[in-house]
């Protein structure tokens, strides 16, 4: 996977064509001068890129199911898995970093 926070090709291609984020992406160019539809997955190896597609995808995915991000830190990580791929014991790490910060 290119994309540092595990954004698939398929996901990507739903941030730069789905109707539900015409108004984001157009934020996005205007913002950072980044013309979203014309990214490629090799560009998501840049943090600020793969940033920008992980926020779109989260974005289409609480707007597509019309759905909200759990509250729960346990329900956040099965989120995060069933929509990101990843392993809820990377999430559930992370966040354990960051409650340490506290």
């Amino acid at each position: 996977m290119s994309s540092l926070l595990q954004i698939t090709k398929q996901q990507l291609r739903i941030t730069q064509t789905s109707n539900l984020l015409a108004t984001q992406r157009i934020g996005v160019n205007g913002n950072f001068s980044i013309p979203w539809t014309q990214v490629t997955w090799s560009d998501l190896r840049k943090p600020l890129y793969s940033g920008i597609a992980a926020a779109l995808y989260l974005q289409y995915v609480v707007d597509y199911h019309r759905t909200a991000i759990p509250n729960s830190i346990n329900e956040q990580g099965q989120f995060w898995v069933d929509r990101f791929n990843g392993k809820m014991d990377d999430f559930l790490a992370v966040m354990n970093l960051k409650e340490g910060e506290n």
